[in-house]
């Protein structure tokens, strides 16, 4: 699609003029860096789904692991569910700004309650020989 495009806008360009090219380019560049934003910072939201798991395996004794495991995932993907449906509602009512900033409040809630859980280790376990 990169090597015909640029042949068709400038063909369009003939025909519709080359400032509106030019300002549709401008935008659509400006549209895709704010997607491209989202999209970079929405990775750091994927850590969780890889992360949490191990975590979940170090804190929880071993004949509990199978159940915390598949808990925190329900939890996991309930929530994402949940506020995205949420986001969805709150957006179309009092649009960006407001609910993105309520939706910083829960991974720092996250980030606290992370900070103030107890965490026992099975490394004491393990010290004797392989994980």
């Amino acid at each position: 699609m990169s090597l015909g495009f640029p042949a068709l806008l400038g063909w369009l360009s003939d025909r519709v003029g080359r400032r509106w090219i030019m300002v549709v380019s401008y935008a659509a560049t400006c549209a895709g860096l704010r997607v491209l934003s989202f999209a970079v910072l929405n990775a750091f939201l994927n850590v969780a789904w890889a992360v949490g798991p191990a975590y979940i395996v170090d804190i929880v004794p071993k004949d509990g692991v199978d159940r915390g495991v598949s808990l925190f995932q329900t939890v996991y993907w309930f929530g994402y569910v949940a506020g995205m449906a949420c986001a969805g509602f709150a957006f179309a009512r009092l649009g960006l700004t407001i609910p993105l900033l309520v939706a910083c409040l829960f991974p720092a809630a996250g980030a606290v309650l992370l900070l103030f859980a107890r965490e026992k280790t099975r490394r004491a376990e393990n010290a004797g020989g392989l994980p």
